[in-house]
């Protein structure tokens, strides 16, 4: 029982710090103490220039992104510009904004977009995360 009550105080605690701070700040609260090396960064951006399908690529930095989990915007940057379509490019912006290891730059992403519908979906987007 005494276990039961701690377990839903720490669930209260959690969705009260999620509340207060936005999930995006608790994200960059535990933020990385070592963003990727641009050598890492490197190889990676390689093996996606190398891939001709977008749709492959896309699958490639999604899963690259969530196993490294740090990653600065310049990176971020070079990785979007790898992308054809603009919805591609808008994804992928919004997945690394989860894992970015310096948000305050994040608004520089925002420039990369053609259209300004999507330029203010993705300011919107940071906008609930801060």
């Amino acid at each position: 029982m005494k276990h039961l009550i701690k377990t839903g105080f720490l669930a209260l605690a959690l969705l009260a710090c999620i509340e207060a701070v936005g999930l995006g700040q608790l994200v960059h609260a535990q933020k990385c103490a070592k963003p990727l090396s641009e050598a890492t960064f490197n190889t990676h951006k390689q093996q996606l220039q190398q891939e001709s399908f977008e749709e492959e690529r896309m699958t490639m930095a999604t899963s690259f992104i969530k196993q490294k989990q740090c990653i600065k915007v310049s990176q971020i940057k070079t990785v979007i510009q790898l992308f054809n379509f603009e919805d591609n490019k808008l994804e992928f912006a919004k997945l690394a904004y989860n894992y970015v290891h310096d948000p305050e730059n994040y608004r520089e992403i925002v420039s990369l977009f053609t259209y300004s519908s999507t330029r203010k979906t993705l300011a919107r987007y940071i906008n609930k995360r801060k």
